[in-house]
């Protein structure tokens, strides 16, 4: 599903009230309509609503929600800000006041204990331009009362398509932003659904179809991710007559003074998630300390920390000798910054683009090329970068909040400007394609903030990659697949470790192998998407 920012939205409106000849009144009839269904599904046992409305087209959906609720006989109280300004908000707050409901200042508010509020004050009109202070005095009041109600009174919030203090398109929020249990957003779910802090804000999130349609002027390509399960049918598909050396060989190559275990983390992903064989390219002093860790994995000896080598000559001889068809690279985990590693990064990265061997970069191989203007060069055609948010700043030479501020534009820019898959990690990693397209992982998972999980995304792509042509689905494949496997840790996330990781990602990709059809929404929802765990 397409994810769009608040003008892009806008545009689609505009088309279906110019070219689809739709009356705009209708389609807030349809909106306040189908929020009304969302909310006796999360809600069945309601019995008293309280509806905040603002004074343009988001309170204008406020009030038809109002009047439906009223029609089904549930007890509503509805408060204003103001009398509405808009022409639909205006026909909207009529056709309440007709149905005898009546209309109270917001000044007066105060949150019924059990109630449900409908937050429809400001929608995404609020903050076009990032907003990050606070609301007024009285709706700051309001939002304190609402909060405070939330944790002591058993009220919940629904929001119309943002939380009031939103910003739809940035993700910013106001200070005393709105937080709501569910938000419901009309068409397509907006950017600030999926980026912080606005995301923490939304609840779980419902998008409604409200007869727009699809056409409008859409500036960029941003979608959730696509068709997950038969993805994962497809990568992890195994032949009758399969044996180790059809299932890929992954080359995995780190384990620098100090970081020895990365590039074990990373080689245990790869083989838990299928790929035949596995081996570790590694110095003389990691793998005397690794031998009896190995298990199933096999290691190569390929620089001696102590010992001046020729990489290039040495690596090829081995690549040859010992090797034999590599089928996919993991570089970087635990490799060093030095002018070694960047030696021994140069020297494998030559050999992977000779052979066009997709190829994982992670970790210190990312800092490497940021700090190495040439080695950009020596990237191979089918390359994934992984940075986090810092690696990803030393990448394109700002900071990291710059980057968390436009993580799109950031993973955009970057897989554009090198011709090459980003994935950009962290809540609602971000999935950048050369072309300039995006994709949202749309699941937040704290339990990935361990050391080491890095090392675990790496290991499950280069496993996913080493047996695979579709490059790309496979680059969105791993990153769910990781997301999915921190999130079975919501309950539970103290004392996850990266390793626990491991087996998880393992009956995540078992259980979307056997998922046998996506359960279908009923209509008006075209999608959810869980809440953000706080």
């Amino acid at each position: 599903m397409r994810i769009v920012s608040a003008q892009e939205m806008r545009s689609v409106d505009e088309s279906a009230f110019r070219r689809l000849g739709i009356p705009s009144f209708a389609v807030m009839e349809s909106a306040g309509r189908a929020v009304v269904s969302v909310l006796m599904r999360c809600a069945p046992e309601l019995s008293h609503v309280d509806v905040l409305c603002g004074p343009g087209n988001n309170g204008g959906d406020g009030y038809v929600i109002g009047r439906v609720l009223r029609d089904l006989g549930v007890d509503v109280d509805l408060f204003s800000t103001s009398e509405p300004t808009s022409k639909d908000a205006i026909l909207a707050a009529s056709a309440f006041r007709a149905s005898g409901g009546t209309v109270q200042s917001l000044s007066t508010y105060l949150p019924r204990p059990d109630s449900i509020v409908i937050d429809a004050l400001f929608g995404f009109g609020f903050g076009g331009s990032g907003f990050r202070g606070s609301l007024d005095d009285e709706l700051s009041g309001v939002s304190r009362s609402i909060e405070h109600a939330r944790a002591t009174a058993r009220v919940r919030v629904l929001a119309v398509d943002v939380p009031s203090g939103v910003d739809a398109t940035l993700g910013t929020a106001a200070l005393s932003c709105i937080t709501a249990d569910w938000t419901v957003t009309f068409q397509y779910p907006k950017r600030g659904h999926f980026l912080f802090p606005a995301a923490e804000k939304r609840g779980e999130l419902f998008v409604v179809d409200i007869g727009v349609g699809e056409q409008g002027e859409f500036k960029e390509s941003i979608a959730d991710i696509p068709q997950i399960e038969a993805f994962a049918r497809r990568s992890f598909h195994v032949g009758a007559d399969a044996h180790k050396g059809t299932k890929g060989h992954v080359f995995v190559v780190g384990g620098s003074e100090g970081c020895y275990g990365a590039p074990l983390l990373s080689a245990r992903a790869a083989l838990r998630l299928g790929a035949g064989l596995v081996t570790i390219g590694l110095s003389r002093q990691a793998e005397a300390l690794l031998t009896e860790s190995l298990g199933e994995l096999m290691s190569l000896v390929i620089w001696d920390e102590s010992q001046d080598l020729d990489a290039r000559a040495k690596l090829t001889e081995f690549v040859d000798r010992r090797l034999g068809k590599l089928s996919s690279l993991v570089i970087g985990p635990g490799l060093g910054l030095g002018d070694r590693s960047a030696t021994i990064a140069r020297a494998i990265l030559r050999i992977a683009r000779e052979r066009d061997i997709p190829t994982v970069i992670d970790a210190d191989g990312l800092s490497l090329i940021a700090a190495r203007e040439d080695l950009w060069g020596d990237l191979p055609p089918r390359t994934v970068l992984t940075p986090h948010p810092g690696e990803m700043a030393r990448l394109l030479n700002t900071t990291s909040e710059k980057i968390q501020a436009d993580r799109f534009g950031a993973a955009r820019t970057l897989s554009t400007d090198r011709q090459c898959w980003v994935i950009l990690k962290g809540a609602h990693s971000v999935v950048a394609h050369p072309s300039g397209e995006c994709s949202v992982v749309p699941v937040s998972a704290p339990a990935l903030a361990t050391a080491g999980s890095g090392d675990i995304l790496a290991g499950v792509l280069g496993s996913l990659l080493s047996r695979s042509d579709a490059f790309g689905e496979d680059v969105i494949l791993g990153a769910t697949l990781h997301a999915y496997a921190g999130k079975r840790f919501a309950e539970h996330p103290v004392g996850v470790v990266a390793s626990d990781l491991v087996p998880t990602i393992a009956d995540v990709a078992n259980d979307l192998i056997s998922f046998e059809q996506a359960v279908t929404p009923d209509f008006p929802v075209l999608a959810i998407y869980p809440a953000v765990p706080s």
